[in-house]
Protein backbone atom coordinates (compact mmCIF):
# COMPACT_ATOMS: atom_id res chain seq x y z
CA UNK A 1 0.00 0.00 0.00
CA UNK A 2 1.14 3.45 -0.64
CA UNK A 3 0.22 6.60 -0.21
CA UNK A 4 0.41 9.10 -3.13
CA UNK A 5 -1.29 12.14 -4.74
CA UNK A 6 -4.63 11.30 -6.79
CA UNK A 7 -4.38 11.51 -10.69
CA UNK A 8 -6.59 12.84 -13.03
CA UNK A 9 -7.45 9.56 -14.62
CA UNK A 10 -8.20 7.86 -11.45
CA UNK A 11 -12.57 9.55 -11.79
CA UNK A 12 -13.78 5.86 -10.81
CA UNK A 13 -11.66 4.60 -8.43
CA UNK A 14 -11.75 8.39 -6.39
CA UNK A 15 -15.93 8.07 -6.90
CA UNK A 16 -15.78 4.82 -5.79
CA UNK A 17 -13.81 5.63 -2.29
CA UNK A 18 -15.54 8.75 -2.05
CA UNK A 19 -19.40 7.32 -2.36
CA UNK A 20 -18.41 4.85 -0.10
CA UNK A 21 -16.77 7.55 2.62
CA UNK A 22 -20.38 9.15 2.42
CA UNK A 23 -22.37 5.79 3.11
CA UNK A 24 -20.27 4.71 5.51
CA UNK A 25 -19.93 8.29 7.69
CA UNK A 26 -22.54 10.90 6.43
CA UNK A 27 -21.89 12.75 9.77
CA UNK A 28 -18.40 13.39 8.77
CA UNK A 29 -18.85 15.00 5.83
CA UNK A 30 -20.55 18.78 4.05
CA UNK A 31 -22.18 16.78 1.27
CA UNK A 32 -24.80 13.78 1.04
CA UNK A 33 -24.29 9.87 -0.63
CA UNK A 34 -27.65 11.23 -2.56
CA UNK A 35 -25.77 14.41 -3.68
CA UNK A 36 -22.68 12.98 -4.81
CA UNK A 37 -23.88 9.76 -6.25
CA UNK A 38 -26.29 11.48 -8.72
CA UNK A 39 -23.48 13.60 -10.46
CA UNK A 40 -22.82 12.90 -13.43
CA UNK A 41 -19.32 11.50 -14.64
CA UNK A 42 -18.13 14.96 -16.30
CA UNK A 43 -18.52 16.70 -12.35
CA UNK A 44 -16.34 13.69 -11.05
CA UNK A 45 -13.79 13.75 -13.57
CA UNK A 46 -14.02 18.00 -13.18
CA UNK A 47 -13.48 17.21 -9.43
CA UNK A 48 -10.67 14.60 -9.64
CA UNK A 49 -8.54 16.73 -11.62
CA UNK A 50 -9.23 19.82 -9.36
CA UNK A 51 -7.64 17.89 -6.93
CA UNK A 52 -4.39 18.03 -9.46
CA UNK A 53 -4.04 21.22 -9.24
CA UNK A 54 -1.65 23.91 -7.82
CA UNK A 55 -3.39 24.93 -4.93
CA UNK A 56 -5.66 22.09 -4.37
CA UNK A 57 -4.29 18.48 -3.95
CA UNK A 58 -5.96 14.86 -3.43
CA UNK A 59 -3.60 11.96 -2.11
CA UNK A 60 -5.31 8.73 -1.73
CA UNK A 61 -4.21 5.29 -0.06
CA UNK A 62 -4.04 3.12 -2.59
CA UNK A 63 -4.29 -0.62 -1.83
CA UNK A 64 -2.19 -1.97 -4.66
CA UNK A 65 -4.64 -3.74 -6.15
CA UNK A 66 -6.38 -1.25 -7.64
CA UNK A 67 -8.74 0.33 -5.22
CA UNK A 68 -8.07 3.04 -2.62
CA UNK A 69 -8.44 2.64 0.96
CA UNK A 70 -8.66 5.86 2.33
CA UNK A 71 -8.81 9.90 1.00
CA UNK A 72 -7.95 13.57 1.94
CA UNK A 73 -7.97 16.94 0.26
CA UNK A 74 -5.78 19.90 1.20
CA UNK A 75 -6.55 23.85 -0.02
CA UNK A 76 -4.24 26.66 0.02
CA UNK A 77 -6.06 29.15 1.43
CA UNK A 78 -3.79 31.73 1.74
CA UNK A 79 0.02 32.35 2.61
CA UNK A 80 -0.59 31.18 6.67
CA UNK A 81 -3.26 28.45 6.67
CA UNK A 82 -4.31 25.76 4.62
CA UNK A 83 -7.55 23.56 4.70
CA UNK A 84 -7.93 19.89 4.96
CA UNK A 85 -11.36 18.24 3.62
CA UNK A 86 -12.86 14.76 2.85
CA UNK A 87 -10.16 12.82 5.44
CA UNK A 88 -11.39 8.85 5.23
CA UNK A 89 -9.72 5.73 5.48
CA UNK A 90 -11.80 2.60 5.62
CA UNK A 91 -12.14 1.40 8.81
CA UNK A 92 -9.47 -1.59 8.63
CA UNK A 93 -7.17 1.19 8.12
CA UNK A 94 -7.52 3.07 11.57
CA UNK A 95 -5.06 3.71 14.42
CA UNK A 96 -2.15 3.02 12.72
CA UNK A 97 0.30 5.23 10.53
CA UNK A 98 -1.99 5.35 7.45
CA UNK A 99 -4.03 8.97 8.70
CA UNK A 100 -0.67 10.48 9.83
CA UNK A 101 0.70 9.19 6.32
CA UNK A 102 -1.85 10.90 4.53
CA UNK A 103 -1.90 14.72 6.69
CA UNK A 104 2.30 14.04 6.34
CA UNK A 105 1.30 14.65 2.77
CA UNK A 106 -1.16 17.40 2.91
CA UNK A 107 1.43 18.84 5.34
CA UNK A 108 4.42 18.37 2.61
CA UNK A 109 2.13 19.87 0.33
CA UNK A 110 1.19 23.07 2.16
CA UNK A 111 4.82 23.87 2.95
CA UNK A 112 6.24 23.69 -0.27
CA UNK A 113 3.20 26.11 -0.84
CA UNK A 114 1.55 24.34 -3.69
CA UNK A 115 3.83 26.47 -6.16
CA UNK A 116 4.01 29.18 -4.02
CA UNK A 117 6.63 29.74 -1.71
CA UNK A 118 5.06 31.69 0.73
CA UNK A 119 2.56 29.39 2.39
CA UNK A 120 3.98 27.89 5.31
CA UNK A 121 1.15 26.38 7.40
CA UNK A 122 1.94 24.02 10.28
CA UNK A 123 1.35 20.73 11.14
CA UNK A 124 -0.64 21.89 14.28
CA UNK A 125 -3.09 23.48 12.15
CA UNK A 126 -3.51 20.62 9.93
CA UNK A 127 -3.80 17.98 12.79
CA UNK A 128 -6.79 20.74 14.51
CA UNK A 129 -8.29 20.53 11.39
CA UNK A 130 -8.42 16.16 11.31
CA UNK A 131 -9.72 16.45 15.09
CA UNK A 132 -10.64 13.25 16.23
CA UNK A 133 -8.30 11.22 13.79
CA UNK A 134 -6.11 8.62 16.02
CA UNK A 135 -2.57 9.06 15.12
CA UNK A 136 0.71 8.81 16.25
CA UNK A 137 3.38 11.68 16.50
CA UNK A 138 6.30 9.37 17.62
Amino acid sequence: MEVRRIRPDEMEAYREVRLRALRLAPYAFGTTFAEASSRDDDAWRANTVRLCGPEVAGFVLDRGDGTLGGLVSVTIEDPAAAEVNQMWLDEDLRGGAWGAALLGECEAFASAGGGADEHLPTLVALLNAAEGLPLRLD
